[in-house]
């Protein structure tokens, strides 16, 4: 058996697509499959005011509840059979630990649905899982049943890593169309004499890793090198491609870097319109 997949399930619509996704993964043969779920817990200025008692009997009624409507959601998938757990606490440390305690090595969420404030601060709860996981992380949209077969991959060659090319190989549907996207980032007032220069050297070394992820497999992958925002040019392009999916690397953080993660994966996962892979370029630093 190959990957490891921890899904993170709240038990609503909005995680159906990333049980789907594990299923399909399954399907392969590819992989095996846990299931988490996470009540969040009161706050402590609420069990200050209630009895001991009173605590764990709504915390009780919380994991019935979740567990319910989870074990409803496998059912009308189909995969009754697959390990589920219930825990209480903060969803994103608890999914994280979840994920640690089983060996996983890929995390599966739903991409949530995301309200103004969440896309501002990213506060929602995938950035904050991806900005503490040191496993890859895949948010799905609720509506997804199938492989992505329209993939851009952003690469900016320091935290894309052989990782991320076999890992996005391990999610595409066959015959899968792959664009590898390198952004220039320009420093305000720099003079552009480099540009084309540079465009060509970067062209070049995207030419390896087109090369690595096309071997022995029916993907179509394109190459391509932009100037601008890294995170505004990707999903521009992502858009313009229709794409299904964004794959990029992150970078080793510190805990709070991590915690915040306003680097280009927080802003995609902020502003995507499409399902957002992120593997973590390096060992995270504490």
């Amino acid at each position: 058996m190959g990957q490891r997949i921890l899904v993170a399930t709240d038990g609503t619509d909005g995680s159906l697509g990333a049980l789907h996704t594990a299923r399909n993964l399954e399907e392969r043969g590819e992989a095996s499959v846990r299931v988490v779920s996470v009540v969040k817990g009161l706050y402590p200025a609420e069990t200050g005011l209630m009895e001991e008692w009173a605590v764990d009997e709504m915390r009780e009624t919380g994991i019935r509840k979740r567990t319910r409507e989870v074990l409803n959601q496998l059912q009308e998938l189909g995969r009754e059979e697959w390990p589920l757990g219930v825990r209480t606490g903060s969803p994103s440390q608890a999914v994280v630990e979840e994920a640690r305690s089983v060996g996983a090595t890929l995390l599966l969420m739903g991409l949530g649905r995301r309200r103004p404030p969440d896309r501002f601060l990213g506060t929602g709860l995938p950035a904050r899982v991806t900005g503490l996981s040191p496993v890859p992380v895949l948010a799905v949209e609720g509506e997804r049943r199938r492989l992505p077969i329209k993939v851009v991959v952003g690469v900016d060659f320091s935290s894309f890593t052989p990782l991320t090319i076999s890992a996005t190989a391990f999610l595409t549907g066959p015959e899968a169309r792959v664009d590898l996207l390198h952004v220039m980032s320009l420093p305000r007032g720099s003079r552009t004499g480099w540009l084309e220069g540079y465009r060509e050297r970067a062209s070049q070394a995207l030419e390896p890793w087109r090369d690595e992820l096309s071997k022995g497999t029916a993907l179509q992958v394109r190459t391509h090198v932009l100037a601008g925002d890294p995170s505004t040019a990707l999903l521009g392009f992502a858009r313009d491609r229709g794409a299904e999916l964004l794959v990029v690397g992150s970078h080793g953080h510190s805990f709070l870097e991590r915690a915040l993660i306003g680097s280009v994966p927080g802003k995609l996962l902020r502003a995507a319109d499409c399902a957002v892979f992120v593997v973590p370029g390096g060992q995270p630093s504490e």
